[in-house]
């Protein structure tokens, strides 16, 4: 993707990164999604030759905390984006967005972790660019973090129960995570692989009749840096894994440093109930916004 240095959106030098970083902490809980994204994308980069990641902002200016993130090179012919602004409008945003040549509208797949006041202008955009702006191309989620002030209470780790096993996952489990996300396309696949390669993770092991070890439950942090694809396999649900697995990937970001957040389908009571009783609290809704060409 080509842009000049007329372009309204204006790459950060890893130094405005940090400053920008430290502005979006100051405005948590709304800006944890994008806070974690950031770092997690930034770390990825560092490590897989093939990725890119853009941290634009409206003519460079990093200091009210608007800001665009685009990925390049992490899944073949696609790329993912990721926006945040304090404003309530986002009026930045959407010039941002209908102006810049940074976003290569051929191959971007999402728009991740949309707040809900920003959802009318990313249609918008999307209208104008020639892709479909109904609700139907949105996935609506509840945000959810742990406040700082409760974080120490997150480190009260459940007692694991005989004959269970709490182990980190690895790239051997790529089909089996893939099977069992029930939101998994094809185009993912790099996506899955690359946080099961880079990024921490907790999965739930446990006895089958025959004595051997499965795996039951299982969370991951994901490509956004928050926990992700959270599943347990029908036959061991009501078990209270998924709360298991919760609380000990909870803890093990709080050790690298990461601010715990997670997100659950709108509707979705079981886990949110699940993330509340593990001392998260609702920061705000998300979306997540494919697109699709308009016909």
């Amino acid at each position: 993707m080509t842009a000049d240095s007329n372009d309204i959106l204006q790459p950060l030098s890893e130094q405005q990164m940090h400053l920008l970083l430290k502005v979006l902490e100051n405005d948590f809980p709304s800006s944890i999604f994008i806070y974690n994204w950031i770092k997690k994308q930034l770390e990825w980069a560092s490590k897989l030759p093939s990725m890119k990641v853009l941290i634009l902002c409206p003519y460079g200016n990093w200091s009210d905390g608007t800001v665009i993130g685009i990925t390049y090179g992490l899944a073949v012919g696609k790329s993912f984006a990721a926006m945040y602004s304090p404003e309530k409008d986002g009026g930045k945003l959407k010039r941002a967005l209908m102006r810049t040549k940074h976003v290569d509208w051929e191959t971007l797949r999402h728009f991740s972790g949309v707040l809900d006041r920003h959802v009318p202008l990313c249609m918008e955009v999307l209208r104008a660019k020639g892709f479909q702006s109904s609700d139907k191309v949105r996935l609506n989620c509840n945000m959810h973090y742990v406040p700082k002030y409760e974080f120490s209470a997150s480190l009260n780790l459940p007692t694991i129960p005989y004959g269970v096993r709490i182990g980190p996952l690895d790239v051997s489990h790529l089909d089996y995570v893939c099977d069992n996300w029930p939101l998994y396309t094809s185009d993912l696949r790099p996506v899955v692989s690359a946080m099961l390669e880079l990024n921490p993770s907790v999965g739930v092991f446990v006895r089958n009749d025959d004595g051997e070890e499965e795996l039951a439950s299982m969370v991951l942090q994901s490509e956004y840096g928050g926990l992700g694809l959270l599943q347990t396999v029908p036959k061991h649900r009501e078990q209270g894994y998924a709360a298991l697995a919760v609380a000990y990937l909870t803890e093990v970001m709080g050790r690298l440093g990461f601010r715990t957040h997670g997100h659950t389908k709108l509707g979705n009571l079981r886990a949110q109930h699940l993330f509340q009783r593990a001392g998260f609290k609702i920061a705000d809704q998300t979306n997540w916004i494919t697109l699709f060409k308009s016909h």
